[in-house]
């Protein structure tokens, strides 16, 4: 199998969730939040890919035969990263709040071309992997597709699922992303429908600088702490005040009851739900918003 597509640029940070418990079978997409490469935490929340799909250009973080590192896998719930999942971050926002208040791309109203930008990189994948490009599940609209939202596969369903769906579908998750992608144009186009761009480019790794470990601070003064890195903040104090403005226990651990409660009230607070807990996120919450 090919491991690396020759339609990518390559940029790796050299992790990834290990060896997969099962065939690749499921693409899985997502989308960023944000309207601009994302860092993914140094590689420790990285897909598989990263598209930009106005522009069509893509970047492999991952290769096809090890899991990426994109998907919640709580202590003692199933695998989701290494249950032959093929991880496909789509550039953009599926929040409509966000998109307006931050000129973030929407991505439900993606345009024919970028849908076949999309079914390039998927039509790739699937020449590798074999992975059928069909889907039996149905996107629905944020923020109506965060959290239990009727359309998320039970566990059995989503170790037999063969297929397209979206990290809205995937069980022991909260999140909601891609929103209402179209999917249908998007597997309703083909490859050969996209805006050329040129030669097929060799994969070339590029060096990419890590990320600063978030630093542990006393109380409120601080500018950074991704919950995403939970490890640093074990060891420091920085996140007690956090969780107690919360009003979850204040272990100073940083868990999944932490990061939930925080991108509910970044949410709340009409701010994009990127579960860190910056200046803008400690003011809202410091008002008592």
């Amino acid at each position: 199998m090919t491991t690396w597509l020759p339609i990518a640029t390559r940029q790796t940070w050299n992790r990834d969730g290990g060896s997969f418990t099962r065939a690749p079978s499921i693409i899985c997409l997502h989308s960023t939040e944000g309207g601009s490469w994302p860092g993914y935490n140094a590689g420790a929340d990285a897909p598989h890919f990263t598209i930009n799909s106005k522009t069509g250009e893509v970047r492999q973080h991952t290769p096809l035969d090890r899991a990426g590192r994109a998907l919640m896998h709580p202590a003692g719930t199933p695998e989701t990263n290494r249950a032959g999942v093929i991880q496909v971050e789509i550039i953009g926002t599926c929040d409509g709040a966000t998109a307006s208040r931050y000129n973030v791309h929407y991505l439900p109203d993606m345009s024919d071309a970028e849908a076949a930008n999309i079914r390039a990189l998927l039509d790739a994948i699937h020449a590798a992997t074999g992975i059928p490009l069909t889907s039996s599940v149905s996107f629905k609209q944020y923020p109506g597709s965060y959290g239990a939202n009727g359309v998320r596969l039970s566990r059995s369903a989503f170790a037999g699922y063969k297929g397209v769906l979206g990290h809205q579908h995937v069980p022991d998750n909260d999140h909601g992303d891609p929103g209402n992608l179209p999917l249908s144009k998007i597997l309703a186009t083909h490859a050969d429908t996209a805006p050329s761009r040129g030669e097929t480019r060799p994969p070339v790794t590029q060096p990419v600088k890590a990320a600063p470990k978030p630093t542990a601070t006393k109380g409120l003064n601080v500018k950074t702490i991704d919950l995403r890195d939970v490890n640093p903040l074990v060891k420091g104090a920085g996140i007690k005040p956090l969780q107690r403005l919360l009003g979850v226990t204040a272990d100073g651990l940083g868990g999944s009851g932490t990061r939930t409660a925080l991108g509910n009230a970044q949410k709340r607070c009409g701010l994009p739900v990127d579960y860190i807990f910056g200046p803008d996120t400690a003011e809202a919450l410091l008002a008592g918003k």
